[in-house]
């Protein structure tokens, strides 16, 4: 008879990963003790719905973080009522590096003389860090394994020590009065993947230090202090790629070995997607900011542990205090980026829009800028929207999609020559512009295309008549100042003007001047990524932006706000790579329904003619036809 092997682990708002998760569970473990705490995306649901054999659900109610004392509970509890010979300590970003349960059971059978078995976290990081499936593709690793251990607890341990104690992270075991041995195998890592995504790890360093400000205990024991300088690292750094790698190799360390090769290892045993959907990214939002106002002075909190059939598993009895005022917090990351009496406003205006796909992207500097673009539309409800300088139209596209997205009467132009300028480039745009019109006409109501000149085209649109312009076209100073005062005078009181490249300095481009110049005169945001987009409003008091000149008004709010835009936008070209391959997928299915259609109907068509009198009758003539060929 086989080993009886348990797993115990915590998670809040896993969805992404916890199908792979849950897969490694199905193939090593007969017991999977799997407490929720409190998460606010699908992680519950996806667990409830996988099926698993052995899966124990349990919901945990705390303000605090008590991973020793249910990691300690349930390790007793394994051995007591479960029978269990070993108890594992997981997180959702851990996996064992073995491909089958049988490797598993050679592995712990090699090691069966110890009461701990103590791997260490071998850190890996995917090689692309969008956000797609990374268990599709390469992982980069470390040349050496981390001085941090996962331990795994025998049963031996339990007879001899009932005292037993798991610390905060299971990276160690303590048990008073006794002495319990501890294997440590060499070349046997926990695979630990503590950066999935540039969006995942801002919201796991986010999460983390936030936890730590609210639970103080941890802190002045010097428990994940890690958290702590990693978050203000990211927080008023920005940093590439390559820095996240570096990071992620030597995870928690802020650096160290720069040195790493490729993972040789291939997850035989994961068969599901490692998905990051716009609802994670939503709901994790949400679970920072109902963070915001737990904080307890006493740093005294209470939890509950409560079973599937809501049955009180575990309390520690303790009466939580009053939360501090949120004036108080000392969060860095600015968790409390959206006011508290408003919530379900900014999440339906400010937050829900980054997510939307406009129809086609046609590769573009602009797209970075086309989640906040869904935002305005949704805000404003333009009654107009001109673009100068459309090109090959991603941005006139998005906005488009946004109006009918929407259920907006918006009247949309895009004006253009399509033949280039010196910071575009010069080409022959009548392929593109014939392209461009063909499909905004057959896509959109009331989008259309003006090939000519900006000032040309300025007296087609009477004084007051525009409410959102989009100034794109040539980039120095003199030419941006001229579309902008050519065109402000045929602006509503309360319209909106987006300037493009305000965050270029170099190439004659001098669209920055003007909006030094502009910004000390009006209400205005501004975002950096992509080439900066500057968005100018004419009437700061207009009660449709009351939402975005709040968070303006908190530089703390704001910056979070500006970052988490970026963050999305990063996503948007593979999301949009998914969207269309969907779309491919839909057309050639359709395409193979209809040649089927066909094929079944020429078959129908042949075996008439095949029955028919006619055929049968003119048999012996085909047959000398035949032979005189």
């Amino acid at each position: 008879m086989g080993l009886n092997i348990a797993c115990f682990c915590m998670m809040r708002n896993e969805s992404p990963i916890i199908e792979p998760f849950l897969d490694q569970c199905a193939e090593f473990f007969d017991t999977l003790y799997l407490v929720d705490h409190s998460s606010t995306d699908k992680s519950l649901e996806l667990a409830e719905n996988y099926g698993l054999s052995g899966l124990q659900l349990f919901n945990l109610v705390s303000r605090g973080y008590p991973q020793s004392e249910l990691a300690t509970f349930f390790a007793h509890h394994a051995f007591d009522s479960s029978q269990a010979d070993y108890v594992f300590f997981l997180d959702c970003d851990e996996f064992l590096p073995f491909s089958n349960r049988a490797a598993l059971e050679a592995f712990l059978l090699d090691n069966q003389g110890h009461d701990i078995i103590e791997l260490p976290w071998l850190n890996i990081c995917p090689n692309d860090l969008a956000g797609g499936n990374i268990f599709e593709r390469s992982f980069r690793r470390g040349i050496e394994p981390s001085k941090y251990v996962k331990v795994i607890l025998s049963k031996s341990a339990h007879q001899k020590a009932d005292n037993l104690k798991v610390h905060q992270g299971y990276h160690a075991v303590v048990a008073p009065g006794h002495n319990l041995t501890v294997g440590k195998p060499g070349k046997s890592w926990l695979l630990h993947i503590p950066i999935r995504s540039r969006v995942q790890i801002t919201f796991k360093l986010v999460a983390g230090h936030n936890r730590l400000v609210l639970e103080g205990g941890l802190l002045k024991k010097k428990e994940g202090t890690h958290w702590k300088d990693l978050a203000n690292e990211l927080r008023f750094r920005k940093h590439s790629d390559d820095f996240l790698v570096d990071l992620a190799l030597n995870y928690p360390a802020m650096s160290g070995q720069s040195d790493e090769q490729e993972l040789d290892f291939t997850f035989p045993y994961i068969k599901s997607k490692y998905m990051e959907s716009s609802d994670y990214v939503m709901m994790s939002s949400i679970a920072l900011l109902s963070d915001v106002n737990v904080v307890d002075e006493s740093n005294d909190y209470s939890f509950t542990l409560i079973g599937s059939s809501g049955k009180i598993m575990l309390s520690d009895k303790k009466i939580e205090k009053k939360p501090m005022k949120m004036d108080k917090l000392k969060i860095a990351s600015v968790a409390n980026i959206i006011p508290t009496d408003n919530k379900p406003d900014v999440f339906s205006n400010l937050i829900e829009p980054l997510f939307s796909l406009p129809t086609k992207m046609p590769t573009t500097a602009w797209s970075g800028h086309i989640p906040f673009l869904f935002v305005l539309f949704k805000l404003l409800r333009p009654r107009s929207y001109v673009e100068l300088g459309v090109h090959n139209g991603a941005s006139f596209i998005a906005a488009c999609t946004a109006a009918k997205q929407y259920q907006l009467n918006t009247q949309l132009f895009g004006i253009d020559c399509w033949f280039g300028d010196d910071h575009a480039g010069h080409y022959d745009g009548d392929d593109l512009y014939n392209d461009l019109r063909s499909y905004t006409e057959r896509t959109f109501e009331n989008a259309r295309l003006i090939r000519s000149y900006f000032h040309e085209a300025r007296p087609t649109f009477s004084a007051g008549s525009i409410d959102l312009l989009h100034i794109d076209g040539l980039h120095t100073y003199e030419a941006v100042k001229e579309d902008f005062d050519t065109w402000v005078t045929g602006m509503s009181s309360q319209g909106v003007v987006m300037f493009h490249d305000t965050n270029v300095h170099d190439r004659g481009f001098g669209v920055h001047r003007l909006w030094k110049e502009l910004s000390e005169n009006y209400f205005t945001l501004e975002f950096f990524h992509s080439h900066g987009l500057g968005v100018l409003f004419l009437d700061s008091k207009d009660p449709r932006i009351a939402l975005l000149s709040g968070l303006k008004e908190t530089p703390e709010q704001w910056l979070f706000y500006r970052d988490l835009i970026s963050l999305v936008a990063q996503g948007l070209p593979e999301r949009m790579g998914w969207a269309d391959a969907s779309q491919h997928v839909g057309e050639l299915e359709r395409r193979l329904a209809e040649a089927n259609s066909q094929l079944d109907g020429a078959r129908h068509d042949r075996a008439a003619v095949l029955n028919s009198t006619s055929w049968r009758l003119t048999r012996p003539l085909r047959a000398l036809i035949s032979r005189l060929r």
